[in-house]
């Protein structure tokens, strides 16, 4: 006969129910968080979500520096999406982060997060996601002269990946913007290892487009499209480790710089770390970036092409940009398929069985209904 001791431990043993949850402009955080009764802030859901839950955010501008502090699983993720890409808006106050997730495993997709943050998204935690979303946060300097980025990480974690974002203007408003007295504001900041950097348009920013520090191995930089960056496009670099397994694929890296400083795509390590084994640099299109195209003697840039316009159809190099691919892009069908994606920044298909294009956008494909991930 069941005692009421093994029916209680039974119970107690039952996994915790995924559970579909809403946030809106209108609701309270002491609501249930049903679509009938929805919380009011992304911070409350950050609270009490567990793994596998889904909140699901509704247009309108959300007035909250939010910080999530419960995470999901490697089988059960927690996810945070925009119910419509882009129309819920984060607009965070103060040098804070606008959102800072502190745990691990979480899906951030299709939000636009703004404000006077140092940073626009930062993840504490291991193999979390920022899928889609715009991004656009001031980072005014002296309040971020450590630096800072639209979407960031640290050091002490792995496995995170930014993918089909559209990073602009992070630090550029500052006067300091693309001199050495501000210590790098970069449009993604990509500090560990394992990870992920896909499909994304990162233009005019502070720094970098894309900048891999300290930790540089396991990760790649593919199908980016990185255009009038002030300190320069995509920086592979270590000042105390190997840099390993790493590889740029794809890009389009297009007027970065800043008078006749910067690369279009460099790889540099300090005296004290090494560049190591199959770090590679292959099939970007690099064009017009100010000090020079590329700065590396090894590895080669392999099937790249240097000197043509990518042919966008309309380079403004500022986010009133389209950077979609005309119809005579040299870009068009020379990528490698090695490490690429299967879809673009706005979720068409790449080319099944041939190479895809090079950047962000696949010419011809048309954008999926949203959410496409």
């Amino acid at each position: 006969m069941r005692t009421w001791l093994s029916i209680l431990t039974l119970v107690v043993a039952l996994p915790a129910v995924a559970t579909t949850y809403y946030v809106a402009t209108t609701g309270s955080d002491s609501n249930s968080g049903t679509q009938a009764q929805p919380w009011h802030t992304l911070t409350h859901a950050g609270a009490v979500t567990v793994p596998g839950d889904t909140i699901h955010v509704a247009r309108g501008t959300y007035m909250e520096n939010v910080s999530t502090e419960r995470g999901g699983k490697a089988s059960s993720r927690i996810t945070y999406i925009s119910d419509v890409r882009w129309g819920a808006k984060i607009t965070g106050t103060g040098p804070r982060d606008v959102w800072d997730v502190n745990v691990s495993y979480v899906d951030v997709i299709g939000f636009d997060l703004s404000g006077d943050g140092c940073t626009g998204l930062f993840f504490w935690g291991n193999y979390n996601r920022a899928i889609g979303n715009n991004v656009h946060n001031a980072a005014p300097y002296p309040a971020c002269s450590r630096g800072g980025a639209g979407l960031d990480d640290s050091t002490s974690f792995q496995g995170n990946q930014f993918i089909g974002n559209f990073v602009h203007d992070v630090g550029i408003s500052d006067p300091l913007c693309g001199t050495p007295g501000h210590k790098g504001v970069h449009g993604i900041y990509q500090t560990e290892q394992n990870a992920k950097v896909l499909n994304n348009i990162s233009v005019n920013n502070c720094g970098f487009g894309i900048h891999m520090w300290p930790i540089s191995q396991n990760s790649v930089v593919v199908n980016n499209t990185i255009v009038n960056n002030r300190s320069g496009g995509i920086l592979v670099s270590s000042d105390k480790t190997v840099v390993y397994n790493v590889s740029i694929r794809n890009n389009i890296v297009v007027d970065n710089g800043t008078g006749t400083t910067g690369a279009g795509i460099a790889i540099s390590v300090n005296p004290t770390a090494t560049l190591g084994t199959n770090v590679f640099c292959s099939n970007n299109l690099i064009f017009r970036n100010k000090g020079r195209d590329s700065n590396f003697s090894s590895p080669v840039c392999t099937n790249c092409i240097k000197g043509e316009d990518p042919l966008f159809m309309n380079n403004t190099g500022d986010a009133a940009g389209d950077y979609h691919l005309r119809s005579r892009s040299p870009a068009i069908g020379k990528g490698t398929s090695q490490d690429a994606p299967v879809i673009d920044i706005d979720g068409g298909a790449r080319r099944i069985g041939q190479t895809p294009d090079i950047g962000a956008y696949e010419f011809g494909s048309p954008a999926a209904a949203w959410p496409w991930h």
